[in-house]
Protein backbone atom coordinates (compact mmCIF):
# COMPACT_ATOMS: atom_id res chain seq x y z
CA UNK A 1 0.00 0.00 0.00
CA UNK A 2 1.18 3.67 -0.95
CA UNK A 3 2.44 5.79 2.23
CA UNK A 4 0.35 9.06 3.08
CA UNK A 5 3.60 10.94 1.30
CA UNK A 6 2.39 9.52 -2.38
CA UNK A 7 -0.71 9.44 -4.39
CA UNK A 8 -1.75 8.00 -7.33
CA UNK A 9 -2.73 10.50 -10.45
CA UNK A 10 -5.88 8.60 -11.01
CA UNK A 11 -6.88 9.76 -7.49
CA UNK A 12 -5.34 13.79 -7.66
CA UNK A 13 -7.65 14.15 -10.73
CA UNK A 14 -10.72 13.52 -9.48
CA UNK A 15 -9.51 15.84 -6.50
CA UNK A 16 -8.70 18.95 -8.95
CA UNK A 17 -10.55 17.82 -11.41
CA UNK A 18 -7.31 17.80 -13.62
CA UNK A 19 -7.62 17.07 -17.50
CA UNK A 20 -4.67 15.54 -19.58
CA UNK A 21 -2.66 18.70 -20.11
CA UNK A 22 -2.81 19.37 -16.02
CA UNK A 23 -1.02 16.23 -15.68
CA UNK A 24 1.74 16.41 -18.00
CA UNK A 25 2.05 19.81 -16.27
CA UNK A 26 2.21 18.75 -13.34
CA UNK A 27 4.47 15.63 -14.26
CA UNK A 28 7.04 17.46 -16.03
CA UNK A 29 7.67 19.62 -12.82
CA UNK A 30 7.94 17.22 -10.74
CA UNK A 31 10.65 15.30 -12.11
CA UNK A 32 12.98 13.51 -11.31
CA UNK A 33 12.44 13.24 -7.34
CA UNK A 34 8.81 13.86 -7.29
CA UNK A 35 7.69 11.34 -10.09
CA UNK A 36 7.19 7.33 -9.63
CA UNK A 37 6.49 5.62 -12.77
CA UNK A 38 5.80 2.42 -11.61
CA UNK A 39 5.07 2.07 -7.86
CA UNK A 40 1.82 0.30 -8.06
CA UNK A 41 2.62 -1.68 -10.79
CA UNK A 42 6.19 -3.12 -9.08
CA UNK A 43 3.92 -3.42 -6.13
CA UNK A 44 2.01 -5.65 -7.43
CA UNK A 45 4.70 -7.97 -9.12
CA UNK A 46 6.46 -8.06 -5.80
CA UNK A 47 3.43 -9.06 -3.80
CA UNK A 48 1.46 -10.84 -6.60
CA UNK A 49 2.29 -11.70 -9.96
CA UNK A 50 6.18 -12.57 -8.89
CA UNK A 51 5.24 -16.13 -6.94
CA UNK A 52 2.76 -17.35 -10.16
CA UNK A 53 5.75 -16.39 -12.35
CA UNK A 54 8.40 -17.89 -10.12
CA UNK A 55 6.68 -21.42 -9.68
CA UNK A 56 5.65 -21.56 -13.54
CA UNK A 57 9.38 -20.67 -14.27
CA UNK A 58 10.51 -23.57 -12.29
CA UNK A 59 8.00 -26.07 -13.49
CA UNK A 60 8.59 -25.68 -17.11
CA UNK A 61 12.27 -24.09 -16.83
CA UNK A 62 11.95 -21.40 -17.82
CA UNK A 63 13.86 -18.09 -17.43
CA UNK A 64 12.38 -15.64 -15.14
CA UNK A 65 11.50 -12.92 -16.70
CA UNK A 66 12.93 -9.29 -14.76
CA UNK A 67 10.27 -6.11 -14.49
CA UNK A 68 11.35 -3.54 -16.44
CA UNK A 69 12.99 -0.58 -15.23
CA UNK A 70 11.94 2.65 -15.24
CA UNK A 71 13.62 5.23 -17.61
CA UNK A 72 15.96 7.09 -15.81
CA UNK A 73 13.75 11.05 -15.35
CA UNK A 74 15.58 13.93 -16.30
CA UNK A 75 14.90 17.24 -18.36
CA UNK A 76 11.64 18.78 -18.75
CA UNK A 77 9.22 16.00 -20.37
CA UNK A 78 7.72 12.81 -18.81
CA UNK A 79 7.50 10.15 -21.66
CA UNK A 80 4.18 8.24 -21.07
CA UNK A 81 4.62 6.42 -24.70
CA UNK A 82 7.54 5.18 -23.57
CA UNK A 83 6.70 3.74 -20.02
CA UNK A 84 3.96 2.20 -21.89
CA UNK A 85 6.14 0.10 -24.20
CA UNK A 86 8.05 -1.33 -21.47
CA UNK A 87 5.06 -2.60 -18.99
CA UNK A 88 3.27 -4.09 -22.74
CA UNK A 89 6.79 -5.52 -23.46
CA UNK A 90 6.77 -7.30 -19.77
CA UNK A 91 2.95 -8.25 -20.34
CA UNK A 92 3.58 -10.07 -23.69
CA UNK A 93 6.81 -11.82 -21.86
CA UNK A 94 5.25 -13.23 -18.73
CA UNK A 95 2.08 -14.27 -20.86
CA UNK A 96 3.53 -18.04 -20.58
CA UNK A 97 4.11 -17.68 -16.81
CA UNK A 98 1.50 -16.29 -15.33
CA UNK A 99 -2.31 -16.95 -14.73
CA UNK A 100 -4.69 -14.98 -16.35
CA UNK A 101 -6.66 -14.67 -12.94
CA UNK A 102 -3.67 -13.86 -10.79
CA UNK A 103 -2.76 -11.09 -13.77
CA UNK A 104 -6.48 -9.94 -13.52
CA UNK A 105 -6.34 -9.90 -9.45
CA UNK A 106 -3.50 -7.24 -10.09
CA UNK A 107 -5.12 -5.07 -12.75
CA UNK A 108 -7.63 -4.78 -9.61
CA UNK A 109 -5.64 -3.77 -6.98
CA UNK A 110 -4.00 -1.42 -9.32
CA UNK A 111 -7.61 0.07 -10.30
CA UNK A 112 -8.61 0.19 -7.19
CA UNK A 113 -5.47 1.76 -5.61
CA UNK A 114 -5.48 4.68 -8.78
CA UNK A 115 -9.01 5.20 -7.97
CA UNK A 116 -9.23 4.73 -4.77
CA UNK A 117 -12.92 3.30 -5.10
CA UNK A 118 -14.18 6.09 -7.63
CA UNK A 119 -15.70 4.80 -11.09
CA UNK A 120 -12.87 3.37 -13.19
CA UNK A 121 -13.75 4.73 -16.83
CA UNK A 122 -12.43 1.65 -19.04
CA UNK A 123 -13.72 -1.11 -18.15
CA UNK A 124 -15.18 -2.53 -21.05
CA UNK A 125 -11.43 -2.11 -22.40
CA UNK A 126 -9.88 -3.77 -19.28
CA UNK A 127 -12.38 -6.99 -19.64
CA UNK A 128 -11.41 -7.34 -23.45
CA UNK A 129 -7.57 -7.56 -22.40
CA UNK A 130 -8.71 -10.50 -19.69
CA UNK A 131 -11.34 -11.93 -22.44
CA UNK A 132 -8.93 -11.59 -25.42
CA UNK A 133 -6.10 -13.15 -22.66
CA UNK A 134 -8.35 -16.13 -21.95
CA UNK A 135 -8.97 -16.33 -25.50
CA UNK A 136 -4.83 -16.88 -26.13
CA UNK A 137 -4.28 -18.94 -23.71
CA UNK A 138 -6.45 -21.95 -25.37
CA UNK A 139 -5.44 -21.00 -28.63
CA UNK A 140 -1.37 -21.60 -27.15
CA UNK A 141 -2.16 -25.07 -25.30
CA UNK A 142 -3.85 -26.39 -28.51
CA UNK A 143 -1.91 -25.04 -31.03
CA UNK A 144 1.68 -23.39 -29.30
CA UNK A 145 2.23 -26.69 -26.90
CA UNK A 146 1.31 -24.31 -23.95
CA UNK A 147 3.34 -20.85 -25.50
CA UNK A 148 1.75 -17.81 -26.88
CA UNK A 149 1.96 -18.02 -31.15
CA UNK A 150 3.89 -14.97 -32.66
CA UNK A 151 0.80 -13.95 -34.24
CA UNK A 152 -1.07 -13.97 -31.13
CA UNK A 153 1.62 -12.12 -29.01
CA UNK A 154 1.13 -9.65 -31.85
CA UNK A 155 -2.21 -9.25 -31.43
CA UNK A 156 -1.96 -9.19 -27.73
CA UNK A 157 0.63 -6.35 -27.72
CA UNK A 158 -1.59 -4.06 -30.18
CA UNK A 159 -4.67 -4.58 -27.64
CA UNK A 160 -2.65 -4.45 -24.62
CA UNK A 161 -1.25 -0.96 -25.83
CA UNK A 162 -4.35 0.58 -26.64
CA UNK A 163 -5.90 -0.18 -23.04
CA UNK A 164 -2.57 0.86 -21.21
CA UNK A 165 -2.20 3.80 -23.48
CA UNK A 166 -5.02 5.27 -22.11
CA UNK A 167 -5.04 3.90 -18.33
CA UNK A 168 -1.44 3.93 -17.75
CA UNK A 169 -1.31 8.09 -16.96
CA UNK A 170 -3.39 7.74 -14.03
CA UNK A 171 -1.64 4.65 -12.22
CA UNK A 172 1.76 7.05 -11.85
CA UNK A 173 2.34 7.85 -8.39
CA UNK A 174 3.80 11.29 -7.35
CA UNK A 175 4.91 13.46 -4.07
CA UNK A 176 1.75 14.21 -2.68
CA UNK A 177 2.95 17.16 -0.80
CA UNK A 178 4.59 18.77 -4.32
CA UNK A 179 1.61 17.87 -6.17
CA UNK A 180 -0.68 20.02 -4.10
CA UNK A 181 1.79 23.16 -3.61
CA UNK A 182 2.21 22.75 -7.48
CA UNK A 183 -1.74 22.84 -8.55
CA UNK A 184 -2.33 25.89 -5.45
CA UNK A 185 0.37 27.73 -7.59
CA UNK A 186 -1.29 26.94 -10.73
CA UNK A 187 -4.54 28.10 -9.47
CA UNK A 188 -6.32 24.76 -8.85
CA UNK A 189 -8.58 24.24 -5.79
CA UNK A 190 -10.00 20.86 -4.04
CA UNK A 191 -12.65 19.76 -5.64
CA UNK A 192 -13.17 17.05 -3.33
CA UNK A 193 -11.63 15.80 0.29
CA UNK A 194 -9.50 12.78 -0.28
CA UNK A 195 -6.64 10.66 0.49
CA UNK A 196 -5.18 12.98 2.90
CA UNK A 197 -6.00 16.19 0.84
CA UNK A 198 -8.38 18.35 2.96
CA UNK A 199 -9.88 22.19 2.27
CA UNK A 200 -8.02 22.62 5.62
CA UNK A 201 -4.39 21.49 4.66
CA UNK A 202 -5.04 23.25 1.63
CA UNK A 203 -5.72 26.59 3.76
CA UNK A 204 -3.42 25.95 5.46
CA UNK A 205 -0.36 25.51 3.37
CA UNK A 206 -1.66 28.84 1.06
CA UNK A 207 -1.41 30.41 4.64
CA UNK A 208 2.12 29.24 4.91
CA UNK A 209 3.20 30.20 1.07
CA UNK A 210 1.50 33.87 1.70
CA UNK A 211 3.55 34.35 4.96
CA UNK A 212 6.91 33.07 2.58
CA UNK A 213 6.30 34.94 -0.56
CA UNK A 214 9.34 33.56 -3.19
CA UNK A 215 10.89 36.54 -5.05
CA UNK A 216 10.75 33.79 -8.17
CA UNK A 217 7.37 32.98 -8.49
CA UNK A 218 8.32 30.26 -11.23
CA UNK A 219 10.50 28.47 -8.77
CA UNK A 220 7.64 28.41 -5.94
CA UNK A 221 6.74 24.84 -7.04
CA UNK A 222 9.65 23.18 -6.45
CA UNK A 223 9.75 23.94 -3.12
CA UNK A 224 9.04 21.16 -0.62
CA UNK A 225 6.52 21.05 2.16
CA UNK A 226 6.15 18.26 4.26
CA UNK A 227 2.89 17.86 6.23
CA UNK A 228 3.77 16.76 10.05
CA UNK A 229 0.43 15.06 12.17
CA UNK A 230 0.56 16.39 15.37
CA UNK A 231 1.18 12.78 16.67
CA UNK A 232 4.35 13.06 16.10
CA UNK A 233 5.34 16.48 17.90
CA UNK A 234 2.53 18.07 19.72
CA UNK A 235 3.14 16.77 23.88
CA UNK A 236 6.56 15.12 23.24
CA UNK A 237 9.66 15.82 24.51
CA UNK A 238 12.68 16.63 21.57
CA UNK A 239 14.01 13.49 22.14
CA UNK A 240 10.56 11.81 21.85
CA UNK A 241 9.63 13.28 18.27
CA UNK A 242 13.21 12.70 16.68
CA UNK A 243 12.12 8.96 18.00
CA UNK A 244 8.74 8.97 16.59
CA UNK A 245 9.73 10.93 13.27
CA UNK A 246 12.54 8.39 12.57
CA UNK A 247 10.71 5.66 12.85
CA UNK A 248 8.10 7.56 10.04
CA UNK A 249 11.68 8.03 7.88
CA UNK A 250 11.59 11.92 8.05
CA UNK A 251 14.85 13.05 6.77
CA UNK A 252 17.06 14.97 9.50
CA UNK A 253 17.11 18.56 7.91
CA UNK A 254 13.09 18.08 8.00
CA UNK A 255 13.37 16.76 11.68
CA UNK A 256 15.20 19.97 12.71
CA UNK A 257 12.94 22.33 11.75
CA UNK A 258 10.31 21.01 13.41
CA UNK A 259 12.53 20.71 16.28
CA UNK A 260 13.13 24.31 16.17
CA UNK A 261 10.03 25.63 15.30
CA UNK A 262 7.49 23.78 17.28
CA UNK A 263 9.59 22.69 19.96
CA UNK A 264 11.44 25.22 20.63
CA UNK A 265 14.66 23.77 20.68
CA UNK A 266 16.85 26.61 21.51
CA UNK A 267 20.60 26.22 21.27
CA UNK A 268 22.27 24.43 18.03
CA UNK A 269 24.47 22.54 20.39
CA UNK A 270 21.07 20.67 22.16
CA UNK A 271 19.92 20.11 18.25
CA UNK A 272 23.45 18.57 17.13
CA UNK A 273 22.99 16.34 20.13
CA UNK A 274 19.52 15.32 19.47
CA UNK A 275 20.52 14.26 16.19
CA UNK A 276 23.87 13.16 16.04
CA UNK A 277 25.37 9.77 15.88
CA UNK A 278 25.69 9.22 19.38
CA UNK A 279 29.47 9.72 19.34
CA UNK A 280 31.13 12.31 21.88
CA UNK A 281 31.95 15.72 20.39
CA UNK A 282 32.89 19.12 21.53
CA UNK A 283 30.49 21.60 21.39
CA UNK A 284 31.53 23.73 18.32
CA UNK A 285 31.11 20.17 16.60
CA UNK A 286 27.39 19.93 17.34
CA UNK A 287 26.96 23.45 16.49
CA UNK A 288 28.42 22.89 13.02
CA UNK A 289 26.54 19.29 12.54
CA UNK A 290 23.16 21.42 13.17
CA UNK A 291 24.10 24.17 11.31
CA UNK A 292 24.49 21.97 8.35
CA UNK A 293 20.74 20.19 8.72
CA UNK A 294 19.21 23.60 9.52
CA UNK A 295 20.94 24.87 6.33
CA UNK A 296 19.60 21.64 4.11
CA UNK A 297 16.72 22.30 5.43
CA UNK A 298 16.39 26.12 3.93
CA UNK A 299 13.58 26.44 1.25
CA UNK A 300 11.51 23.76 3.30
CA UNK A 301 8.46 24.60 4.70
CA UNK A 302 6.40 22.15 7.36
CA UNK A 303 2.73 22.09 7.85
CA UNK A 304 1.14 20.38 11.04
CA UNK A 305 -1.76 18.34 10.19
Amino acid sequence: MLDEKHIPIGTLKQIYSLNTQDVERLLDKLLPDGVFPYALWHEVDTTLWRSCIHENAQRYKLEIPIFPKEKELFGQYFSIDIHVKLLVEYFVTIFDYIQISVFDKGLDYIIGNAYDGNVFQFIALKEDIIYLMNSIKKSSEQYGGGRILASDASMFRDNAYFFMDKFYQDTIVVDKNAAMLHCIKCGYRVRQEHKGITFEMEKRLMATLDAHPQEDAAAAPDTKVFSIPRALWEGKSPKGVCIAMKEKNYALPVIALVLRTWCKVKTKKELGILLGDGYEKDESAHRRYANGLLKAAEGITIISV
